[in-house]
Formats: structure tokens, sequence, C-alpha cells
């Protein structure tokens, strides 16, 4: 189910009784006798290129595509308990369609994680995000499988595939009296997330789930407040 957290045991020529096999025994290591926060000391690099676009009456960003990249080295000779790397990428795009001021907005992300187990970092593929266009090497750097908790589904590897339609309902542009609010737009989307983690080579893409989902926001000027949405969701 894809409510359960999915774990596989890594393949390697240590003993399977010192790996974890749960999301729980990984983060604490092999043993209860032995767990303590791993010292993780690494070089970071990262490439961020945004060249899309919003404009006055926009819900979203409207066109144009951004690209993010970021790679983690851990070295024992840095100070950390062992050596590891990780690396994300991250690339969106936008294009506008019909009515006025829709988009339609593709997202492709990854991440994957290798070496000693003592500092090799585990991704979720789920959460509700938002995902912000920003370097970050936590968990849930990738993870959006709306309605799904972000640690239900998180291995050393994880895929993500996002498409949304981001269409206007009603442009308010106004306030209730002297109240310190303002709602500017009442919007909606409705969107498709399919997404996948596991642990080095043990892949079973049947076990990807999927969902389909629509929501509706208002929008003000200070950010957007969740509204009522329905969801219909297929997943193993």
């Amino acid at each position: 189910s894809a409510s359960r957290f999915r774990r596989a045991t890594p393949r390697s020529r240590r003993s399977r009784s010192s790996w974890p096999t749960s999301g729980a025994a990984w983060r604490r290591g092999p043993s209860r006798s032995r767990r303590r926060r791993p010292r993780r000391r690494a070089l970071r690099a990262g490439w961020l290129l945004n060249d899309s676009r919003s404009y006055g009456y926009s819900i979203s960003r409207q066109d144009g595509w951004t690209a993010t990249v970021g790679t983690e080295l851990t070295r024992e000779a840095l100070g950390s308990d062992a050596d590891g790397e990780a690396a994300t990428v991250d690339v969106r795009g936008f294009v506008p369609v019909w009515p006025r001021h829709a988009v339609l907005a593709a997202r492709a992300a990854g991440a994957a994680a290798w070496g000693d187990w003592r500092v090799r970092r585990l991704f979720s593929a789920s959460g509700n995000g938002p995902r912000p266009l920003a370097f970050d090497f936590g968990s849930d750097a990738v993870g959006l499988l709306r309605g799904l908790g972000a640690d239900e589904i998180a291995g050393t590897r994880a895929a993500v595939v996002n498409l949304d339609y981001r269409f206007p309902l009603s442009r308010v542009d106004r306030g209730l009296g002297t109240l310190p609010g303002f709602a500017r737009v009442v919007h909606g989307a409705v969107f498709v997330d399919a997404g996948h983690a596991w642990v080095e080579v043990d892949w079973r893409g049947g076990d990807a789930p999927a969902q389909l989902r629509a929501r509706g926001r208002i929008e003000d000027v200070a950010g957007e407040l969740p509204g009522l949405g329905i969801r219909v969701s297929n997943g193993n």
C-alpha cells in the first residue's frame, strides 16, 4: 500500500542483519545500542537557472522554465563519520493555456544518495509541498505526492513527476470594510502526481503511486489560503 513506509534491504557485501529494513530503523542505524546522530561534514555545490515569468494578473508563474541541480560530497577528511555523496535535480516548465492566465505546469525531480549508510541521505517521494525553488538536501528535497505524508514513501533514490492545470475562477480584488485583508483572486487546479522511492537497485516500477486531485484556493495579497478540494487517487 502507498500508505505504508516502503523499504528494501540494500544489496551489499555487508551482512543483512547490519542493514536497517524500516524507516525508523534506517534513521537510528543497525541497533539502538549503537544509535547516535551521525556527524556529517560536507562540501555542497549547486546551479540554479530561473527563466520563468509572472505578470500582474498571474495566478502562478505563467511561462518559461527553471532548473536546479545540487550535489553534496561528504568526507571523513572533513570530519564526517564516513564518506557519502548525494545529488538532486529539479526541472519545471510553465505554458500559458486557455482561459487567460491559466497555466499548464510540469515538474520532474529526482534525488539519489550513495556511500556509507551512516551518512547516506534518505529522500522522500511523497508530501504535500509546496516545493520552493531552492537548493535542498533534506529528506523532503524533491517529494511531492499530495495527499500522502512526507515520510510514507522514501528511500536512497526518489523520483517524482507532477502535472498541474491551474486556472482562475473569479477575480475579486476587494476587501471587507477596513479589515487588514484583501482577496485578489479565486483560482483552482487539477493535478496529477506520480512518484516512487527505492533503495539502490531495488526498483519496482509497478509500486509507483499516482494520484489525480482537484483543489481550489482563495488568494490574498499576503499569500494563499488553502481551500477545500476533492481527491480521486489510485496507488498501490
